[in-house]
């Protein structure tokens, strides 16, 4: 059966937005352009699996690219897009 209510967290949401434009709409994967909000998935950079936390371990993905990246460690790029992000946005977690 295919529910068509989605649950929506409103701080979710917000926390997507602000990466989404802090990131100038780019994945923080693959640097191609998130074509909308909609396309945009939240990666822990330092996989949870690997004891990444929430807190400014977060950047705006393409599914596609989050869902490949899987569990394995960040890569140099990975860490330069999330300095650049915890720069604008200093407490990310606090919106969501």
């Amino acid at each position: 059966m295919i529910r068509s209510h989605v649950h929506v967290n409103p701080g979710r949401e917000r926390l997507r937005g602000a990466l989404y434009r802090a990131q100038g709409g780019r994945c923080g994967l693959c640097g191609a352009r998130l074509r909308n909000m909609l396309a945009v998935t939240l990666d822990h950079v330092v996989p949870r699996a690997l004891g990444g936390s929430f807190h400014g371990n977060l950047l705006a993905a393409h599914l596609q690219c989050n869902v490949k990246k899987a569990d394995r460690a960040p890569t140099g790029c990975e860490l330069i897009w999330l300095a650049a992000v915890n720069a604008i946005i200093p407490n990310p977690e606090r919106l969501a």
